[in-house]
């Protein structure tokens, strides 16, 4: 079984480098980021889920959602959807 430990790491390093540190930022979105980094971090290893299916959890893993575009595409996506709860950040 995979750990998502180098993943998570990568997601607190994008965090912590793009984060403001004003005391006045609110916690809700300071949160909301810290957990949007995680997750867009962690999204890759997603495609473990059709590998259980098959039988065999390693088949797809280091496939397309480890690459360079599919990690942009799901970034651009996150932001379109999430950007207006950004604000201010």
């Amino acid at each position: 079984m995979p750990l998502p430990i180098a993943h998570s790491a990568a997601g607190l390093a994008v965090y912590l480098a793009f984060r403001k540190t004003d005391p006045d930022s609110p916690p809700k979105q300071e949160i909301f980021l810290l957990g949007s980094c995680l997750f867009l971090a962690n999204l890759p290893d997603l495609d473990f889920i059709p590998g259980f299916l098959c039988g065999d959890p390693g088949r797809f893993h280091h496939g397309p959602s480890h690459s360079l575009v599919f990690g942009l595409i799901g970034a651009l996506i996150f932001y379109r959807f999430a950007g207006h709860r950004l604000k201010g950040i």
